[in-house]
């Protein structure tokens, strides 16, 4: 549910240059094995993240680390 609703208020963030950052920073924070455990949505969470334009950089860093956790689940 948390993954539809950052997907659905996305392209709002572009317009508005306002992001929900607790949701997404709950979301990208997870422990690494959640998102091995559902690569689809691990994959669904890096796509919707990289629709967004104007992230604080403290959330950017936690975008980053989950990238970098997930880098061979987010290629398959």
């Amino acid at each position: 549910m948390a993954l539809d609703h950052l997907r659905e208020t996305a392209p709002q963030e572009a317009a508005t240059g306002w992001y929900d950052d607790d949701l997404l920073s709950a979301v990208v924070t997870r422990v690494e094995s959640v998102w091995k455990e559902q690569p689809r949505l691990a994959r669904h969470l890096d796509e919707t993240v990289r629709m967004l334009t104007d992230l604080s950089s403290y959330i950017r860093h936690e975008v980053e680390g989950f990238r970098a956790a997930l880098s061979d689940v987010l290629m398959a």
